[in-house]
């Protein structure tokens, strides 16, 4: 877990577990009704162009970005929707919007994963969901792929997947505080209208699915042309949900760490940051290495040049592509008719 994950969240035994989540109830009794509240009181409009969610119900680490590429690399490729637009809230960063990324701002300003989703296509950013997807009709955009934004109902959304990592599943079931669901499990995967499995299914997920609705299975992959020095020592640091995967991931790549340096989730690293990870790294004679997305929130600096990166992709084999592709063009068929 990250600097900020309660541990207690993915645990459904053990005694210290379930008390620990059983004092946090009440808590998540006015977090939830709170969340009814304000969601009750948005107004949803909806867009004349296809909007695809890629959402989840728990707080972070489902590969939902990763997956928003994928989508959009499988749309194009089979010239179905030539002219995607990422939308994002931009969390992390400190842009209202709506305004489409641009590189002259960093992470602070963005927010990471709009500056990953812009390298692959148009990316905008907006507290409205609804306000950005306007902004994007404005273009030449053919199609709309929000990352995240289930929970969010300005913008009526054509497809709702849920993202779901088959390892970590929906933690203990419960909602913020006392678990890692933003909103109650029943309710949320009714409302879903298909999902996406990330990795093995060892939670169980696909059972608690509703009946009928479709489930699609994917990867995450290191990409193809990717090497490190096996010879060497190495630090690992990031600032993501589930910080155990991606020290896994480096281990099964053959790689020695000696050191795992978690942040909170989202971290901005400061400068003072970069120099104890770089005293560390000089004092065990070892490499830095982290994530994708924690790379775009290093500060600009020499330091970067030192900081090797671990580039990931989701992976949809080849049958499952064609499920998908076939699933989305049926749900968006109305937009090629008019």
């Amino acid at each position: 877990m990250s600097a900020n994950t309660p541990t207690f969240w993915y645990k459904r035994t053990g005694f210290f577990p379930r008390l620990l989540s059983c004092l946090a109830m009440p808590f998540a009794f006015f977090y939830r009704t709170g969340d009814k509240i304000n969601r009750s009181l948005q107004v949803s409009h909806s867009v004349n162009i296809p909007v695809i969610c890629i959402g989840n119900l728990n707080i972070g680490g489902a590969g939902k970005t990763p997956t928003c590429i994928a989508l959009s690399k499988i749309l194009t490729e089979h010239n179905d929707f030539m002219e995607p637009n990422f939308l994002t809230r931009g969390y992390g960063g400190n842009v209202l919007g709506p305004e489409y990324v641009d590189l002259s701002r960093n992470a602070a300003i963005w927010g990471d994963e709009a500056l990953l989703l812009n390298k692959h296509a148009k990316t905008i950013v907006s507290q409205n969901r609804y306000h950005g997807a306007e902004l994007a009709t404005h273009r030449n955009t053919d199609i709309i792929i929000m990352d995240d934004g289930f929970q969010n109902n300005s913008l009526k959304k054509d497809i709702s997947f849920i993202v779901v990592d088959g390892t970590y599943g929906f933690g203990n079931q419960r909602t913020i505080p006392a678990g890692p669901l933003r909103e109650p499990l029943e309710g949320g995967l009714k409302k879903a209208d298909a999902f996406i499995i990330i990795g093995e299914d060892n939670y169980g997920i696909e059972a608690l699915i509703p009946k009928g609705k479709p489930i699609f299975r994917a990867t995450v992959k290191i990409k193809t042309g990717w090497k490190a020095n096996k010879k060497k020592d190495y630090i690992a640091f990031c600032g993501i949900a589930h910080p155990q995967k991606f020290k896994n991931t480096l281990e099964e790549k053959g790689l020695d760490i000696k050191k795992m340096v978690s942040f909170p989730d989202h971290h901005i690293f400061t400068n003072s940051d970069l120099k104890k990870l770089e005293k560390r790294a000089k004092k065990n004679d070892t490499l830095l290495i982290t994530t994708e997305k924690d790379f775009v929130r290093l500060p600009d600096g020499d330091f970067k040049d030192s900081v090797l990166t671990l580039p990931i992709e989701a992976h949809f084999p080849a049958k499952e592509k064609k499920a998908l592709l076939f699933f989305i063009k049926q749900q968006t068929k109305s937009y090629k008719e008019v």
